[in-house]
């Protein structure tokens, strides 16, 4: 057919609705009667109720264009032309559809919809639009191409002609969604471009032009997808591109004969355009094979000019015999006979009785293998080399003067001829690999791009994704030399960047330090009021929240004071004493031991807590919870709070706020209610956490403190997601933290010092 179509599709699925393109198949006698037909659509709404109208308007209009009686009378009738039939089936089509989206009750929003449905038969265009896409023709004006938007030209013609200025107001339901039809001839060797809103948009005037002219449409289209996909990912761009090619294929099939004759001239300067393009495409230090075999040429007439004398011979007698080259070349000459009868079956057909054996050649590997262990021996003996030595002079003597230093120089040219090859071999491979650390960086880059997006519309697992992508990339990169060393350092500060970014780490530089600590021994710290005490051993230590001076409280009979907890309605502070508790009453500044029934040693429990008057202990080593009553100045009733079977063996930690969180040493939390497990993971982290000591919460957050990697890491309380991670860089080796609800602090202890740091 003389007309070429391609379709442009890119991005089609990142829209809330549909963006598509049809383009019909029909068979040649249909396609010789009505051309092709093409419907661009795209629609706003449910993805369902859209894909149902674009179905229903492919399918309609097919039956309605290409199944009507009055096709096959085109040209028969006078008057009736393929136009005629276009707008019968774009009217019936209009009234179908209307009938459709109210029987289906289809939700489309027709404002923001956009459909352009149309024919090409032989060089006649025939469309109609619907909405913002756009009909650009490309013609050859002169010297140039020029591009005209057909469909804005149209529209104003339809306005004038209807003498309606307000045609765009009316109501769709009203005027339909196909008001008009657009026909005209297409110039020949010009080209029809359909396209959305985006796509010239994003695609300028002049490399649409570069692109369609010179190139075939499927092609091109290829081309223009390639272009839009590295300059947006996320804006649909639809298209169908016509090429005229009516008087082209006529021209084509008129030039044939005398592109015949050209083709006999032009195979004599094959050859020397072949030896042209060679010569400039060859590598700058490289010896061609050509140039190689035109020296050994010279040189093998320089130096053996009695059997070059007989070359030219041959050369001379081929020339003006060459039926008879057979004769001069091969001896003895073998008489074969007479063939009499050219009856003959061929070698392989069935009625061939006989087979033809030809004579085996010897092993080529076999004698060469046979030779070695000869090679081997004569390698070793030095008589073989003087010998070999003795030859090569006596026939370097032999030569002539001229012969004997075109030999000299052709021994002189033979290492600078493969230091040539070799130095041309190494700045060849330089090449690739730069070539390979350039891609890889951009690659890079790229990926660092697509995080940042998916970071910004808070898609945390594409930015996961797009990062452990571009680590991936970098990773396998070399770190190069030159101007690209500096790219590679700058990726990877980038990448760092972007992981802590991904992480959600902040680092802590300074903090507000409020006491030294300092040989104090001291390993916890609790906060009661307006008072933070800091113990260790059998004292404690009390400051006030605005570091000043401290006050030591010796506990009498204590022993090793650890796991503080702040009853704050009783105003006391209790710290685990050996196998009892150690109560301080923070209003009379008094101190006395509490008797616990069955208390587990230091070495067995982890943590307790107080909580509605009852004492709830963690055994890290019996992975269980006991409950205690407490009576008068004492606990007693042990019993076991969990109902089900957990291993809490790993338990490092536990807060209670009705629900028990119990923290496990490789950051895992248990979340516990009415003695059974709930449902409750936290969110994984990178770096992983490695080493918990203490869970706290305030709030709708949980803080974990991770001291060996010195993070104190934000979860949300409810689904385990990650807020936030505070690398705290100004400390040493953490011993522990407290939260203030009052003013949004907290405070860390290290074995040097007290500090606070505000959190946002």
């Amino acid at each position: 057919m003389p007309n070429k179509i391609a379709s442009i599709i890119l991005n089609s699925a990142k829209t809330e609705g549909l963006s598509d393109v049809f383009v019909a198949q029909p068979d040649s006698l249909t396609e010789n009667m009505a051309g092709k037909f093409f419907l661009l659509a795209s629609i706003n709404g449910k993805k369902n109720d859209s894909r149902k109208i674009f179905d229903f308007l492919v399918k309609t209009f097919e039956n309605n264009y290409y199944n009507d009686e009055k096709l096959a009378l085109c040209g028969k009738i006078e008057g009736l032309k393929v136009d005629n039939i276009f707008e019968a089936a774009v009217t019936k089509t209009n009234n179908d559809l209307q009938e459709f989206i109210v029987s289906e009750k289809l939700l489309i929003d027709f404002s923001s919809t956009n459909l352009t449905l149309g024919a090409i038969c032989d060089n006649k265009l025939y469309f109609s639009n619907f909405g913002s896409n756009r009909a650009l023709l490309i013609f050859n004006r002169g010297q140039k191409y020029e591009v005209i938007n057909v469909e804005a030209n149209a529209t104003e013609l339809v306005k004038a002609e209807s003498g309606d200025n307000d045609l765009n107001k009316a109501p769709i339901k009203a005027r339909q969604l196909f008001s008009s039809v657009i026909n005209g001839e297409i110039p020949d060797g010009a080209y029809f471009i359909f396209a959305n809103e985006a796509l010239p948009e994003y695609l300028s005037t002049r490399e649409m032009i570069e692109i369609v002219t010179k190139l075939a449409p499927i092609v091109a289209s290829e081309q223009i997808k390639n272009v839009l996909a590295k300059i947006n990912n996320y804006v649909p761009f639809l298209g169908v591109l016509i090429k005229n090619t009516t008087n082209l294929v006529a021209l084509e099939i008129k030039d044939e004969k005398k592109e015949e004759r050209i083709m006999s001239r032009a195979n004599s300067s094959l050859n020397y355009t072949e030896e042209r393009t060679e010569r400039v495409l060859a590598p700058a230090g490289l010896i061609s094979l050509s140039k190689i075999k035109n020296i050994f040429g010279i040189l093998k007439r320089s130096l053996f000019p009695a059997n070059n004398r007989v070359n030219q011979t041959h050369q001379a007698y081929s020339k003006t015999h060459p039926l008879r080259m057979d004769e001069q070349l091969n001896t003895p000459k073998v008489n074969i006979g007479e063939i009499k009868s050219l009856k003959l079956a061929r070698s392989d057909s069935f009625l061939v009785k006989e087979k033809i054996f030809f004579k085996k050649k010897n092993n080529f590997l076999f004698t060469f293998f046979k030779k070695i262990p000869n090679l081997f021996w004569q390698f070793l003996d030095p008589r073989a080399w003087q010998e070999l030595y003795r030859k090569n002079i006596s026939w370097l003597k032999s030569l002539n003067r001229r012969s004997r230093w075109l030999f000299i120089g052709l021994v002189a040219i033979l290492p600078i001829f493969i230091g040539s090859i070799l130095l041309t071999n190494w700045r060849h491979q330089l090449k690739i690999e730069q070539e390979n650390t350039d891609r890889s960086l951009k690659a890079v880059t790229s990926k660092l791009s697509e995080m940042n997006i998916s970071f910004l519309y808070n898609n945390q697992e594409a930015a996961n994704k797009s990062l452990g992508e571009a680590r991936d990339l970098l990773s396998a990169i070399v770190r190069p030399d030159g101007g690209r060393a500096e790219t590679y350092d700058q990726l990877q500060n980038e990448l760092k960047t972007a992981e802590e970014k991904v992480n959600k780490i902040v680092r802590l530089n300074t903090a507000t330090k409020l006491a030294s600590v300092d040989g104090l021994q001291v390993v916890n710290l609790a906060l009661a009021g307006e008072k933070i005490y800091v113990a260790g051993g059998t004292s404690v230590y009390e400051f006030s929240i605005t570091g000043a001076s401290s006050t030591k409280i010796d506990i009498t009979g204590a022993t090793e004071l650890s796991a503080p907890f702040f009853d704050d309605k009783n105003d006391r502070l209790y710290y685990r004493s050996g196998q009892q508790l150690a109560q301080l009453n923070l209003k009379t500044g008094t101190s006395n031991l509490i008797n616990v029934n069955n208390l587990k040693t230091p070495v067995e429990l982890q943590a307790f807590e107080i909580f509605n008057a009852s004492l709830y202990a963690l055994s890290g080593q019996d992975g269980k919870i006991y409950k205690y009553r407490r009576s008068a100045d004492s606990f007693t009733g042990q019993s076991l709070w969990l109902t089900e079977e957990l291993d809490l063996s790993g338990g490092q930690d536990m807060f209670i706020d009705g629900d028990i969180y119990v923290l496990q040493t490789g950051g895992q939390i248990f979340k516990l209610f009415k003695g059974k497990r709930v449902d409750y993971n936290l969110t994984p982290i990178a770096p992983a956490i490695s080493g918990t000591t203490k869970i706290s919460a305030r709030g709708n957050n949980l803080y974990i403190l991770d001291a060996p990697t010195k993070r104190l890491i934000v979860f949300d309380k409810k689904t385990g997601g990650l807020i936030k991670q505070y690398v705290l860089e100004f400390t040493g080796e953490l011993l522990d933290f407290v939260l203030n609800d009052t003013n949004n602090s907290v405070y860390i202890l290290d074995k040097q010092a007290l500090y606070q740091i505000t959190l946002d």
